[in-house]
Order: C-alpha cells, then sequence, then structure tokens
C-alpha cells in the first residue's frame, strides 16, 4: 500500500489518505483477525468473515464507505456517504487498492491459525543442524 503513495500518476488527496490511515488500516486488520479467531463459528465462515472485513477496510477507512462495515468495528452505517464522483484516475488507484487487499486476503486462514506461509521462514524454523 505504501508503494502506491509514491506513485504520482494518482491523485495526491487519494494518497495522501492512504498515507494517513495506513497504520489504522493496519490496526483495523488486526482487530478484525483478532475478533475472527475469537467467534464460536466453523473455521470455514470465519475464514470468510476475515476476507470480507480485509476487503471491506479500504473502504472504511480511505473511501468512507461504511455501508458494508461490520458492526464491530464501526458504527458509522449510514453516517457518512462516499464521494461517487469518482474521475479514471480514483478509479485506477481503486483498482490498485483491490489488487494488494485481495492478495493479502488470499491469507485469511493463515492469519487466523497463526501459520507462517512464506517458505523461507518454514525452512528456517526447522532449526540449525545439530539442533536435532
Amino acid at each position: 500500500m505504501m508503494a502506491l503513495t509514491k506513485r504520482t500518476e494518482f491523485p495526491i488527496e487519494i494518497r495522501k489518505k492512504i498515507s494517513n490511515n495506513i497504520i489504522r488500516l493496519r490496526t483495523d486488520i488486526t482487530c478484525a483477525i483478532k475478533f475472527r479467531k475469537a467467534e464460536d463459528r466453523p473455521l470455514h465462515e470465519k475464514i470468510s468473515g476475515l476476507r470480507f472485513d480485509i476487503v471491506n477496510a479500504p473502504n472504511h477507512r480511505i473511501f468512507d464507505d461504511h455501508k458494508n462495515c461490520s458492526p464491530y468495528l464501526c458504527d458509522k452505517k449510514s453516517s457518512i456517504q462516499p464521494v461517487n464522483n469518482f474521475t479514471i484516475k480514483d478509479r485506477e488507484i481503486s483498482r490498485e487498492i483491490e489488487t494488494v487487499v485481495s492478495r493479502f486476503s488470499k491469507n485469511a486462514k493463515s492469519l487466523l491459525l497463526d501459520v507462517d506461509n512464506n517458505s523461507c521462514e518454514q525452512f528456517n524454523s526447522l532449526g540449525t543442524p545439530g539442533n536435532y
């Protein structure tokens, strides 16, 4: 996401909004992970819920669109109306944000189960020779 803030072909207002809210986006997703982990539901429902929350996070934080926010995270359902007069550049950065977020949401199961899906980290966790 931070890489998008450096791309000058996108509107400065949205780039600033991303930059100013990047930590809040992370916090929202961390809260969503904690909430979904604690739910008394089947794993597949937790994964679906977390994916939904991750994909919706930019709508909540960047675009002030709260119509799909989960109640545990936001109570602004109808208090703020999103701006719908997007320019072509706004739509382009929205697609870029969606791409980043969708990649992240695909790892919802790993996030819920505290699994590291990085091959190098898995290899390094095996230990050093002689520690067997």
